[in-house]
């Protein structure tokens, strides 16, 4: 109880329920005198704001300056998916105080939209510019140099086909992590095209033959048909890749020379958060799907 009244907290693993014995494994733990309390993050967020912002449980500098000093490069970008109380932001500031050091930062912070509590703007931007101006309400602070942009995501902009768009290059990142040819063993790797420089294909193996993606919406059947194929074929001579075409696809009633067929694994669709068992592309017999 002395080591967690100290804020070090133990950890045991047991490896297998069999083990008469836990094992141990490697780790740090920190005093509080290192890496702060939640009442001393409490207490510095009051100092830059004031207080009445409600935040229980805020982040202590010293924790996240360790884990920055730790983790990232002098001259590295720091992001924070959750930004909360801007505590990371702040941190990055005064690490940038040091010499030869220049970091950077993204914050993200969506707000308690249910509660329509947008303190993206309010709050964590709000201390991060107190810091930067010294214009803390607990009194005068020196300026600390630096700046940041506000942006503000706008849902009614994003319509179905950028949501398409990012679903494509998600799907990608996932064949790409998953592709493995056996012919090739250490250089089964894909070397990825810029997103948007074709229609289908998206990346080129170590023979120089192009990888091809027929998905554009899951209302849009993903058949590879004699229409597709001459797409793709089109595309591969344009990018001077040679006449052996890899094409994923849920459907194929074509099948052209020189295609290697794959199809879309149902787990690929699934985790972009679309049902393979339902959806349009995955229909033989779906409204508008192309005749082969």
């Amino acid at each position: 109880m002395s080591e967690v009244k100290k804020g070090r907290v133990p950890m045991t693993y047991w490896a297998n329920e069999d083990y008469e014995i836990s094992l141990d494994i490697e780790s740090q733990s920190w005093d509080h005198e290192e890496s702060g309390h939640s009442q001393a993050g409490i207490n510095e967020l009051d100092a830059v704001v004031g207080k009445g912002h409600n935040f229980k449980t805020v982040k202590p500098l010293r924790l996240i300056k360790k884990i920055i000093q730790l983790w990232c490069p002098p001259d590295g970008i720091v992001l924070d998916a959750f930004a909360g109380s801007g505590t990371t932001g702040h941190a990055v500031l005064d690490l940038n105080q040091e010499a030869d050091t220049n970091r950077r930062f993204i914050l993200i912070e969506q707000g308690n939209t249910e509660k329509g509590d947008h303190y993206a703007r309010s709050l964590t931007a709000e201390r991060v510019r107190r810091v930067i101006t010294g214009d803390w309400v607990s009194g005068k602070r020196a300026p600390v140099p630096g700046g940041f942009r506000f942006i503000e995501l706008k849902r009614e902009k994003i319509d179905a086909e950028a949501v398409n768009t990012l679903a494509r290059e998600e799907m990608i990142d996932l064949l790409l992590t998953s592709h493995w040819d056996k012919s090739e063993k250490a250089k089964s790797y894909l070397r990825r095209l810029p997103a948007g420089t074709y229609r289908h294909l998206f990346a080129v193996n170590a023979r120089n033959e192009g990888f091809f993606l027929i998905w554009d919406a899951p209302d849009q059947p993903s058949t590879l048909n004699r229409d597709a194929f001459k797409r793709i074929v089109e595309e591969a001579k344009v990018a001077k890749l040679g006449e052996r075409y890899h094409v994923y696809a849920a459907l194929a009633p074509y099948t052209g020379s020189g295609i290697e067929f794959y199809k879309i694994p149902d787990a690929v669709l699934e985790h972009i958060g679309f049902n393979p068992r339902s959806d349009a592309y995955n229909n033989e017999d779906a409204e508008g799907a192309p005749d082969a």
